[in-house]
């Protein structure tokens, strides 16, 4: 099963937000349990952090989102592209220096791709392709696979579906705690920049000092 926070956008960037801070570990309580959302923005706000991480967790999403809508760009449609532009015979000899630094086929594309962005100021980045053994590959043959693993996989289709059914459920609330979490948080940086923000204003009927001689207003 999938990691959570790779469901999750906002379980992924709340990750790389504490990396990003360098903050302590969690500490579970006696009875164990994992860090909720709202703990993790309490926790956050305990260190004085709320501002700055809510800032950054705006800064990644931002990006995330321009990453996003990039264009992605086949092998294919990539070869076309610098051959028009009359960079092939520069991106073969980029491509034979990355094969030799040991790179996967699919890591140079990457590359390739990343070094060579259009000559007309437009952006896009690699359409990838899984690697079938990194995916779970156990056969050359997908069918060979699929065959073998419905003879070796013996459930009930219904038990199956259920536990689908169970997940689908269980993240669809994680993700909601996840937004509730985030929502609360940033309620609460705007109280506390309106609190700081109000008690530097001198009240009205506070005393002033003017020319040496305490006065009031």
């Amino acid at each position: 099963m999938a990691k959570w926070s790779e469901c999750s956008l906002v379980a992924t960037l709340r990750e790389c937000v504490e990396n990003e801070l360098k903050m302590p570990p969690y500490n579970p309580p006696k009875n164990g349990g994992t860090e909720t959302p709202a703990q993790f923005w309490s926790r956050v706000e305990e260190a004085g952090l709320l501002a700055k991480a809510l800032a950054l967790y705006d800064e990644l999403a931002a990006e995330n989102e321009a990453w996003v809508h990039t264009r992605r760009e086949t092998k294919k449609q990539f070869a076309e592209r610098v051959e028009q532009e009359g960079r092939r015979a520069e991106v073969e000899r980029e491509r034979a220096a990355l094969l030799a630094s040991s790179l996967s086929e699919r890591e140079v594309q990457e590359k390739l791709v990343d070094r060579f962005q259009p000559l007309d100021g437009s952006a896009t980045r690699n359409w990838p392709t899984p690697d079938p053994w990194q995916e779970g590959r156990l056969f050359r043959k997908k069918a060979d696979q699929d065959s073998l693993l419905a003879l070796a996989n013996d459930e009930d289709d219904e038990v199956v579906e259920a536990r689908q059914a169970f997940w689908r459920v269980e993240y669809a609330r994680r993700r909601r705690a996840e937004r509730i979490a985030l929502m609360n948080a940033r309620r609460r940086a705007r109280t506390l920049a309106a609190a700081k923000a109000a008690s530097a204003i001198p009240s009205p009927d506070s005393a002033h000092l003017i020319d040496g001689q305490r006065t009031s207003r």
